[in-house]
């Protein structure tokens, strides 16, 4: 994710349908609509989180 991360989940490791995952951005950044948590809906995301300026 550019310019951000997630939260609850660490790398490599298989996100589980229903699964919520949190993100955070870097400084001076900050999600889109407070699109967060994002969950995981039989392996695809609920929607895709955006870190804007």
């Amino acid at each position: 994710m550019e310019m951000g991360n997630f939260t609850d989940y660490n790398p490599g490791s298989h996100v589980i349908h229903g699964q919520e995952v949190n993100i955070t951005c870097e400084p001076r950044y900050a999600v889109i609509h407070n699109a967060t948590p994002v969950s995981c809906n039989n392996g695809t995301w609920t929607h895709v989180p955006v870190c804007a300026p």
